[in-house]
């Protein structure tokens, strides 16, 4: 379990550099947010192997990560969000949840990394 929180988390610092430099061509960050979320959701769901293993305030996080994350996907899809032509409900919806939804993340996985090190 160790190795795998470790491993998570240099990948999801890697991922999170990666895209906030990228933001600087703004297409390039959007389009690197999609492999940041996929990371993060398909990481998310491979800690319920370890739910054992997790304590109550991080079992807690995790889930109200997931439950977040499904309820803005189901939003974005429901309003068709990218049709929208004004900057505003494109940033918000595009940039500015998406990439907090990641910085939630990343504090989920750093302190399960403190945790266990």
């Amino acid at each position: 379990m160790k190795n795998t929180i470790k491993i998570f988390t240099y990948i999801n610092r890697f991922l999170m550099i990666i895209t906030c430099a990228l933001f600087l061509t703004i297409m390039g960050g959007m389009l690197a947010e999609i492999l940041l979320g996929g990371f993060h959701v398909i990481s998310a769901l491979i800690l319920f192997v370890f739910w054992k293993h997790l304590d109550n305030l991080e079992r807690k996080r995790i889930c109200a990560y997931i439950f977040t994350t499904t309820i803005y996907l189901f939003l974005f899809l429901y309003f068709d969000l990218l049709n929208r032509p004004e900057f505003y409900e494109t940033f918000l919806w595009v940039i500015l949840i998406p990439m907090s939804l990641a910085a939630y993340y990343t504090y989920i996985l750093e302190n399960l990394k403190k945790r266990m090190l």
